[in-house]
């Protein structure tokens, strides 16, 4: 009797340890289901962020490819624009400096005729500016800026806006091409016989240069005033 009292009471907590960890593995179920519902909200959540993320990433990408277009764009315009300013610039840089030349040419020309008479040179009155010098078949030889003109002689001026060495070289080389084909017969015919002397000028020229050209037998005219001097050199002056 007392034994089966033992049993029973022995199944009876048997039982109730039983229903205790059937309800502790149901809790911890419910537990697990919360743990993975919070999981697949988290999951859920990441993914939205994620693609969120690549959203404003491709929005960004675009944006900076965007301005990197612009960007090309507006420095190749710019681009543009400065090459045609440049272009533009050089093209007023040289008329202005034609034009330059032009008044240099004018101004040092003006009354070389005249001045040129208290040495003794007695050149027509009619100057020829610019004097083209072609061969016998018409293959340009030499451009005179200023050339002054009588029976015997020929003064034949170059004008510089700057007077350099290299120019004054530069001058007597051309005074003795037009030396040699004036003494080749059937060119420049008009010329043999006659001296040939030559002049350079120049709206600056500095005193080491003019003492060069004249050092080698060259007048040198310079601006003086409102007016041009001409200077003799020391010794009698080059005939060619």
């Amino acid at each position: 009797m007392g034994d089966g009292l033992g049993y029973a009471s022995a199944l009876r907590e048997v039982r109730g340890m039983a229903t205790d960890n059937a309800r502790k593995l149901e809790r911890l179920d419910s537990t697990l289901e919360d743990v993975k519902r919070i999981l697949r909200d988290q999951a859920l959540q990441m993914g939205k962020n994620e693609a969120r993320h690549e959203r404003e990433r491709e929005a960004d990408l675009a944006a900076f490819r965007k301005m990197l277009a612009e960007d090309a764009a507006a420095r190749k315009k710019a681009r543009e624009e400065a090459e045609a300013d440049y272009k533009n610039i050089r093209k007023e840089l040289g008329r202005l400096t034609n034009n330059f030349g032009e008044v240099i040419e004018c101004e040092l020309g003006a009354g070389l005729v005249d001045k040129f008479r208290r040495f003794g040179f007695r050149f027509w009155d009619n100057p020829v500016r610019r004097y083209a010098i072609m061969d016998k078949n018409d293959r340009p030889i030499a451009e005179i800026d200023w050339l002054l003109r009588n029976k015997d002689s020929l003064m034949v001026v170059e004008v510089k806006a700057r007077l350099s060495t290299d120019d004054v070289d530069t001058h007597i080389e051309r005074m003795e091409k037009l030396r040699r084909y004036a003494d080749t017969p059937g060119s420049l015919d008009n010329w043999r016989g006659k001296r040939l002397y030559g002049a350079v000028a120049g709206a600056v020229v500095e005193k080491e240069v003019k003492k060069y050209a004249l050092g080698k037998g060259l007048f040198v005219i310079e601006p003086s005033g409102e007016s041009v001097r001409i200077t003799k050199p020391p010794s009698p002056p080059h005939e060619w």
